[in-house]
């Protein structure tokens, strides 16, 4: 009886192989981790307090939709523009576009300006030399 009595003391005692599962935080820049020395983040987030935040998302079906009115004009043939809304969907989606960036495109009469916005969302072979 005293041994198994001893034998249970020590398995509750005994903190053994236990994990702390706390997850580590995120490096300077990346969302939800500090910002880094210069006060900049990741492409997407903005640095508020000290902390990388990801902004309120833009609707990438309304800057491709914009983006394909600059590049085809507003009449294009559905079958034509569809390969042009899909691609821009794709790259708003990829970029991450924030709701303050969406509202920006949706005013820019140019891809230069439309650039000057998300400029993560265009190659330079795009908008032309910046």
């Amino acid at each position: 009886m005293k041994l198994a009595l001893g034998a249970l003391l020590l398995v509750v005692l005994t903190p053994g192989c236990q994990r702390d599962h706390t997850p580590s935080a995120p490096s300077p820049g990346h969302e939800r981790g500090d910002c880094r020395a210069d006060k900049t983040c990741g492409p997407g987030l903005l640095c508020l307090s000290s902390l990388c935040v990801r902004p309120p998302p833009g609707d990438c079906q309304a800057v491709a939709e914009q983006l394909a009115s600059i590049d085809l004009g507003n009449y294009a043939e559905p079958e034509t523009r569809a390969p042009v809304v899909a691609r821009y969907t794709a790259a708003c989606e990829a970029a991450l576009v924030s709701r303050d960036e969406a509202r920006c495109v949706d005013q820019a009469r140019d891809k230069v300006e439309a650039d000057h916005c998300v400029p993560r969302m265009f190659s330079p072979h795009e908008v032309g030399t910046r």
